[in-house]
Parts: structure tokens; sequence; C-alpha cells
């Protein structure tokens, strides 16, 4: 949807061991590296000062994210991100503690079952993107895969082994851990610091040189080809990569998976969708999205990459997936990411049919590991312009009927899901009754706006009324009768102590969009002028059970109720919230829009089981800024 400075927080402005084997084989690292220079009372008190934090205080929060999700494809879990988080406070960013952490997840009986001794080559690009943070080019890529593998003349490397060269290496020590360890930027991106975008992805065959993307042209024959003949499913080979010129369209009786179908816990595995340099929208298509289901397509077991690179600039109507509306359009068990544009997937309504009534229904969202770890929180990329759109969402869903579930999102730096009701000029639309469940979202590098939001948009003044809903008028709807709701329900979400989000959970967007109260000035309109509007009202939806599954989390509102009607906010747990000093918001663990102090004004009938910060004058309106 939709980011920097904080007083209490770091962040931008915005005896290691050695094999005998490692030690035979040391005079091979240069070859292997290319080397160039309910909730509880919160707490306030402020996190570590950007001015007194050093490289031996820093705790690498996003280092800790990515040995999980590029070694593992996964999330720590709590045990595991608290175990982590520990060790580095008590020994700092140290390369020791460092390597400790890297050469556990690499011994572990889970790393050897995901990718076993035949699998070397995911093993090397596994090893490489955890790190040194960026691509092997073709000739590293061969060199470690062939040692991973070993033969009758060369002694097998284990992984272990083969990311101690990775350490040792002059760009880990010049680079890439400097990176890491920045006491005033708690993300270092995706790629070799000072070049982003300097190693592009490549296909990891098993033997032989990786040699060049396959070409879209051909796979998309192949997918029409199949609709046309009753439907199927196209399996890629393992590890393939096709580079995309345009984008490609899986027909709505097509599934598109990866052969062995691997999971995001083996993503090295799957045939992997990047966008190539100098894409461009097909004729016709004036969205350029990397890929697009039909109504009822899937897509299944594969790697998308936005890749984040030429041509310039990222858009803020660009997307990775986009699922044009349909019965049962699925999107599960991939691997998401390196958004180019404003979001790593849309979930959109389509016209209604005789089929199809309400545009789409059914859909599925679910299992998904999701990284933003290129994206920013405000400012800008390193390498990027000012006319790049920094941020990117996780999921925005605007089916109302999408079952968003199991799915793991780390540090996008915009809101991980959204539920959209409608659109800001458009007349009543089908209730948002998608549900939301299960899901892990983590802000360990990078701010994020909001954690799970709903939002029911924007309507501009007319005349002498202010722009938005007033008190009382409800015109978009997350619930449907006395029984059918939008249900947000035993998420996840949680941070480090570097980053925040500026609202956990967020029943209405006025902080966004202001209200009758507050107007909002900034929002676009098609007739180019600068004018004002304010915020929709929204009846129900259902927040239950979510929490910060026990762990500290950083936050301006931890829960938000504001432009809601007869919500449900039950259950919810941030036992351990910490409120940052900086940015517009009011501070509170729950804060509800009141207009007047004695009735809720602007969330009406709310049935909540924790106390709440009574926003009586309305501080909550506009509160969101790009500058926080």
């Amino acid at each position: 949807m939709g980011s920097g400075n904080h007083s209490n927080k770091s962040g931008p402005d915005w005896a290691r061991r050695v094999s005998a084997t490692a030690v035979a084989l040391l005079g091979l690292a240069a070859v292997l590296v290319t080397v160039l220079a309910g909730v509880a009372v919160a707490r306030s008190a402020p996190g570590p000062a950007a001015t007194s934090a050093s490289p031996a205080t820093v705790v690498p929060y996003q280092y800790v994210t990515k040995a999980y999700t590029e070694l593992l494809g996964r999330a720590p879990t709590p045990a595991e991100w608290s175990a982590a988080v520990l060790s580095f406070q008590h020994q700092g960013c140290t390369t020791t503690a460092l390597i400790q952490l890297g050469d556990s997840i690499a011994a572990s009986a889970e790393y050897q079952r995901d990718y076993p001794d035949g699998d070397a080559g995911s093993r090397a690009l596994t090893l490489y993107r955890f790190v040194l943070n960026r691509e092997p080019d073709a000739s590293e890529y061969v060199t470690m895969r062939d040692r991973l593998a070993g033969s009758a003349a060369i002694p097998q490397l284990t992984p272990e082994d083969a990311a101690n060269f990775l350490y040792q290496s002059p760009e880990f020590t010049t680079l890439t851990q400097p990176a890491i360890c920045s006491p005033t930027n708690p993300s270092y991106y995706f790629g070799q610091p000072g070049d982003l975008t300097g190693f592009p992805a490549i296909p990891t065959p098993a033997s032989g040189d990786p040699g060049t993307d396959q070409a879209e042209g051909p796979l998309q024959l192949k997918l029409d080809t199949l609709s046309l003949a009753g439907g199927g499913v196209v399996s890629l080979p393992a590890r393939e990569v096709v580079g995309l010129t345009t984008t490609l369209t899986i027909p709505g009786n097509v599934t598109l998976t990866t052969a062995g179908n691997p999971g995001p816990t083996r993503y090295a595995d799957m045939a992997r969708l990047v966008r190539a340099p100098f894409f461009a929208a097909n004729a016709g298509n004036p969205s350029p999205d990397l890929v697009h289901l039909g109504p009822g397509a899937k897509l299944e077991h594969l790697w998308v990459d936005g890749q984040r690179d030429a041509p310039d600039p990222n858009s803020l109507a660009v997307f990775n997936i986009r699922m044009l509306g349909g019965v049962g359009t699925t999107v599960e068990s991939d691997r998401i990411g390196n958004a180019y544009g404003a979001s790593n997937l849309e979930d959109d309504v389509q016209p209604p049919t005789p089929g199809d009534p309400g545009g789409c229904s059914g859909n599925v969202v679910a299992d998904n590991l999701v990284e933003g770890y290129a994206t920013a929180h405000g400012g800008t990329v390193p390498g990027e312009t000012t006319t790049d759109h920094p941020e990117a969402d996780g999921f925005g869903i605007y089916c109302g009927s999408t079952d968003v579930r199991g799915n793991t999102i780390i540090d996008v730096s915009d809101a991980a899901i959204v539920l959209f009701n409608g659109s800001p000029t458009g007349g009543p639309a089908p209730p948002q009754l998608s549900v939301v469940a299960g899901n892990t979202i983590i802000s360990a590098g990078n701010s994020l706006y909001w954690g799970i939001v709903t939002d029911p948009f924007w309507s501009l003044h007319v005349g002498p009324a202010p722009g938005g809903d007033p008190p009382g008028t409800v015109t978009r709807a997350f619930a449907f009768g006395p029984v059918h709701s939008a249900v947000i329900i035993d998420n996840r979400l949680w941070s480090g102590d570097r980053t925040h989000f500026d609202v956990i959970l967020s029943s209405g967007t006025h902080e966004l969009f202001g209200s009758t109260v507050h107007q909002n000035c900034l929002l676009p309109n098609s007739g180019g002028q600068p004018t004002c509007g304010g915020g929709r009202n929204a009846a129900g939806a259902e927040w239950m059970g979510n929490s910060s599954a026990g762990l500290p989390s950083w936050a301006q509102m931890g829960i938000y109720v504001g432009g809601t009607q007869d919500a449900v906010v039950r259950g919810n747990r941030f036992p351990d919230l910490g409120h940052v000093t900086d940015g517009a918001c009011p501070k509170g663990t729950v804060v509800v829009a009141y207009g007047n102090g004695a009735t809720t004004d602007f969330a009406p009938g709310l049935q909540i089981d924790v106390p709440v910060t009574r926003d009586v004058a309305l501080r909550s309106d506009l509160c969101i800024t790009p500058s926080f």
C-alpha cells in the first residue's frame, strides 16, 4: 500500500573450525569467489540508539532471517529467533557469531534432508545466497557445485566447509560482513553490497555449464496449446530458469509447476521465472506484471523472482503475480520475492459472469515464502533513483473469497497483507469475506507500514461536503449478515528492535487516508488537481488469536480501529510491545478512533476484550506518512 528516521532505534535515514579437507582446498578460494574490492501493558523504553550502536553491539536481525529463508526456505521459529538474538546480544556481530549460526544450519539434519549429497547444485546456490547475499556467477557455481559433489580425484566438501570458503573470502570480509553488521542500516538488501544487480539469476544444472535462460515464448506457446486442448499441467524441469521479457499468462484451465513438486523448503530445486532485462508489457496490457493467472489458473511449486533490475524505474502499478479473478485461482507452495514493483502478488476481482457472479470465488494464496529483502521502507534502495518506488507489499487481496493461509512474509516494506474492498471511485463492492489465517510476518531489516490491514479505500469531496464517509455512513463491507465475515486469525507478527510496524493490525485505514474531520489533500484523482478526501467506513471483520508469538515487537500502534463498525477484536496478544518515539501516530497497544470522547464515532459497535486508548482528537487520522 502505500518511512524512516528512528530516534530510539538503529536504522537508515531512513575459534572457527576448519576441517582437514577445507585446509587442503583453501587455495581454491580465489576460484570459488569473485574477489571484488491478551495484550499486555506495552513497554515504552527506547531501543538502541543509532548514535551509540557499533558492529560489536549490533544484532543482525535480517541475517538471522536469511539464515533460515536462504538455507531452509522458511522463517525461523520463535524459539530459533530468540536463541539467535541472544547469541548475538552476547557475542556482538562478530565473524565467529555469524559463522556459528550459518554452520549450525548448514550442518543440520533439516538442511541435509532438503538438499542431500546428490543435490550439490542446490547446496551451492543456497550457500552463495546466504553467505555472500547474492547469486553465484556461472564459473563460481560450477566450481562450488563440483566441489560439493566430489569425485574420485577431489574430496567432497561438506556444506559447512563450502560455506567457510565464502566466509573467508575478501568479498565477505570487505563487503558483505560490514553490510550485515552496519550500525546504521538494519537491511543489507539482496545482492552484493555496492552492486546489488551485478549477479543475475542463472540456471543451476546438476552437471555441465549453466548456459542461458530459457525464453518465455516456447513456454507461453506450450501453455496456450494445452489450454486449447482442454487444459492440464505443465511441469518445468527442476532448477530451470525462464527469463521473461514480457508477461507470462497462465490460462485458466492450466497449472504451471516444477517437476517433483518442491515446496519452499526446497526452493533451490524449483524452476524459476525471472524478470529479464528490457522487460516490457504485452501489447494492450497496461500493467507490465511478471505473471498473470487467468481465472482458474494455478501456479504451484515455482520461484517467481522480480530481479529488481533494469528497466528503471520500479513502478507503483507493477506486480510480480496478478491473479485475474475466477474460481479456484491458486498460488500455492511458491517462493516469491525480489519484487520489481509495488507488490509481490495482487488478487483481483473481475466483472461478474454467469458462472462467477462475484467476479471471483474460492481463490487460494497458501504456503508461500515471500520476501522483500531487495526493497526499502522509505528512502531509496542503493543504486536506484528517487523515481523508483522503494516499498513493496506482500499480498494485495481484492477478491473477497480468498484463503490466505500458512504463508511466510519477511521484510516486505509496505504492508504484508491487505484485504481491499472496492475501489476509491467505484460504487459498493461485493463484501470482502476472505480468511487470513496462520501466516507468519517478520520485520527484521525493513520496517512496515502495516502487518495486516482491512482497507475500505477513500472518496473525494463533492461540492461543500468533505470526502470520506461521515460517522454512521458505511459504504464498504468486510461482513455479510450476522454470520459471514472476513476473518484474520492465528497470525504471528513480530519485529526486531531496529525496525518497527507503524500498525501491526489495522481495521480500517483512516490513519492513512484521514476522515471527514481531517481531510487528505494528497489523494489522487482523475482531474489532476489537488482534491481533498477522506477514508471510507466499512462494516465488520473479525480479528482473533493474532499474536507476536510471545516475542518483543515494536510499533507506533499495535492494533488500530478506525473507519470500521461492528469489528470483533478478541484474543490478540502482543505482550512485549515497544512504542517507537518517532512518527505521527498516537502511541498505544490498542488505539480506537473515538470522535468526541463519548461514542465510537468511527468505530461503533466494537467488540474488544482489552483496554484501549481513546483517540478523541483523531490524532490517528493521516498519521501514516512516507517519512517514517
